[in-house]
């Protein structure tokens, strides 16, 4: 295999998975519509979102390899990590109660 046939895979291996702006709208509903940037410095797209929580209109700009995991704005994403640390300390508290009793 000679160099300019290595380098030109190795170029449109990373294009050939991309997903068209109407693939992500099916699969992802909260991605923002006309959104879709490709990240030259990263070799990356980029997308921007619209938050999932009720009442929130923040966006947020994800990359597509992370939509799978990213459905809120960074303010709403940290509201639900401490709400979650403070239920599993509750009940953990409540176990640890329970054992001692």
């Amino acid at each position: 295999m000679s160099e300019e046939t290595k380098s030109a895979g190795a170029e449109g291996k990373g294009r050939a998975n991309r997903m068209t702006e109407e693939e992500l709208l099916l699969d992802y509903p909260h991605v923002k519509p006309g959104t879709l940037t490709f990240l030259a410095l990263e070799n990356k797209q980029a997308v921007k979102i619209a938050c999932t929580e009720e009442g929130c209109t923040n966006e947020r700009q994800v990359r597509t390899s992370d939509l799978w995991q990213v459905k809120r704005c960074h303010a709403c994403t940290r509201k639900a990590r401490r709400a979650r640390a403070k239920q599993r300390r509750a009940e953990k508290k409540a176990r640890e109660a329970e054992e001692t009793s």
